[in-house]
């Protein structure tokens, strides 16, 4: 089995769809550095800036969605449908350090790894060469990740 890897940073991005939302980006990709008609299994593995989490806690969740591709859908050997799962995954919010103001901890951030979110799975590289990270609250507004930078390193495994 082969792998891949594809890192990408919040601040090198080509496009926004909205300049106030931080956590809407575009990035220009040239994917022939994967192989042409090969499945693959996607994972991810995410890390934002530390942030202040203040006098209260900051419990929102988040997901990642991305426009990577579909898989198909069988049923005993009959393809019964092309799919397309545009949600990555959950993000988690962790302690980034025991830091703490008037005995508040204050530094946190938002993780994820390849063991925190099942694979999606890809019939063939991605089509557009403009990939989308879109992160998005799970409950409603965005809150003190809006302003935070991030990290995100897609693990291509080839199957």
């Amino acid at each position: 089995m082969k792998f891949y890897n594809l890192f990408l940073r919040s601040a090198n991005y080509y496009s926004t769809t909205n300049t106030a939302n931080t956590l809407n980006r575009a990035y220009a990709v040239d994917w022939t550095f994967l192989p042409k008609d090969k499945h693959f299994k996607v994972s991810f593995n995410f890390c934002s800036n530390r942030f202040q989490a203040g006098t209260t806690l900051n419990n929102r969740q988040y997901l990642v969605l991305t426009n990577l591709g579909g898989y198909n859908s069988f049923t005993g050997d009959n393809n019964v449908d092309k799919n397309v799962n545009n949600i990555l995954g959950g993000l988690k919010l962790k302690q980034a350090s025991r830091r703490t103001s008037a005995g508040i901890q204050t530094d946190m951030h938002y993780r994820a790894n390849a063991k925190s979110n099942p694979a999606i799975y890809l019939n063939d590289r991605p089509s557009s060469n403009f990939l989308t990270i879109d992160i998005t609250s799970i409950l409603g507004s965005t809150d003190a990740i809006l302003t935070s930078q991030y990290y995100i390193e897609l693990c291509f495994e080839e199957i």
